[in-house]
């Protein structure tokens, strides 16, 4: 799908290309995200220039930014007669396609009990990336390059809805990813809420 993320942009798609991410995670930190404490906040501040590197590298790595579903685990993928089905595509965005590997790997490792880092986990982040040819340190890159783009897109997902309809994890999301980032711990990492 890469030779149509124009398209996908043009139709409202949201834009979180690498070239646009610090600048959308900037953004972010300027609404002082629920749930950061003042020094987890000087803290992001002080990350951007290294997000800023991990976005780049991951650009200079030269795989195309296509359609990226952001929300890829085990509850988004259906079989039938033999065919998978990726569903729920709402908070898919045009990115980096080794974006997705932050939520599925977190989200195996938290519904698996498995050790963050562990074989399991590599395992998987290794299959997801041979079709794509590409060796697992540009993925663990893209694993924490991850982590603020979902802490991005959660923000972008929670403006639009009235507050009396959300809860309190629900505004402290961004602040999620952004304690994952500055956490830096293995891939697959994940923390109790």
């Amino acid at each position: 799908m890469a030779p149509h993320a124009g398209e996908f942009l043009a139709l409202g798609t949201p834009d979180e290309r690498l070239a646009v991410l610090p600048d959308l995670f900037r953004e972010l930190l300027a609404t002082h995200p629920p749930g950061l404490t003042e020094d987890e906040l000087r803290q992001a501040h002080d990350a951007v220039p290294r997000f800023e590197e991990m976005c780049l590298a991951l650009a200079e790595d030269g795989l195309a930014e296509t359609i990226q579903h952001d929300d890829l685990h085990d509850g988004q993928v259906f079989v039938r007669d033999g065919r998978y089905l990726v569903f729920d595509w709402g908070d898919s965005c045009v990115s980096h396609p080794l974006l997705s590997l932050t939520v599925l790997l977190r989200s195996t490792a938290w519904r698996l009990g498995l050790e963050p880092g562990g074989p399991e986990l590599r395992r998987l982040r290794d299959a997801y990336l041979e079709p794509f040819g590409r060796g697992p340190e540009i993925a663990d890159i893209a694993y924490w390059a991850g982590t603020i783009a979902r802490a991005i897109a959660w923000k972008r997902m929670v403006d639009p809805r009235e507050l009396e309809y959300l809860s309190e994890s629900d505004l402290e999301g961004p602040a999620y990813g952004i304690r994952l980032f500055l956490a830096g711990g293995p891939v697959g990492s994940w923390q109790e809420p």
